[in-house]
């Protein structure tokens, strides 16, 4: 027999013919994957940039952005050589 001692919510609905434990752990595990996924999303924004602090993944999007966003400004040292 299943025990279960977690809160119970009312989209539990969502899921009929579970026990009610079983829906909690199927809506607390869709929560951890999407967590996970934006810890990793958030590793892959490596540059910040210099006047705004927007975050890119590569120079050459952050060449772009700076090119389209700060016009008036000079272009960072190390996206001068960035094609």
């Amino acid at each position: 027999m299943i025990t279960c001692d977690f809160e119970v919510f009312d989209r539990l609905t969502l899921f009929p013919g579970y026990p009610a434990c079983w829906k909690v752990e199927i809506l607390r595990s869709y929560g951890e994957g999407a967590t996970e996924q934006r810890k990793a999303a958030q590793k892959a924004l490596v540059f910040a940039c210099a006047v705004c602090k927007a975050q890119m993944p590569d120079p050459k999007t952050y060449k772009q952005h700076f090119e389209n966003k700060h016009p008036k400004n000079p272009i960072p040292k190390e996206l001068e050589d960035v094609v």
